[in-house]
């Protein structure tokens, strides 16, 4: 059976962390959803939703690098946007 090891947290705002941001298994490294968090604050980043999407690319390949991983390996991306208008600047800044 394959090892399983967790690092990070996602506090999602709170002081105490709910839960990892990775969990490595085997060779996969699976990532926690990522909000628009200022990670020295835990505040959400205020402004337009192109800032907001830069942090939550900024975290995510933060918690890749943390894993040994980066963006060039990703296999697979869900996200979740609140307005259908946001999905442009989302593929702007994802690309």
């Amino acid at each position: 059976m394959a090892s399983k090891e967790s690092f990070g947290a996602v506090s999602a705002g709170r002081a105490t962390p709910l839960f990892p941001a990775a969990i490595r298994y085997g060779d996969l490294l699976l990532l926690s959803g990522q909000a628009p968090l200022n990670p020295a604050t835990g505040a959400v980043v205020s402004g337009d939703f192109r800032a907001q999407a830069r942090q939550v690319l900024a975290s995510i390949a933060d918690t890749l690098a943390q894993g040994g991983s980066g963006m060039a390996d990703v296999l697979r991306v869900v996200c979740n946007l609140a307005r259908a208008e946001d999905f442009a600047v989302w593929n702007e800044e994802f690309a």
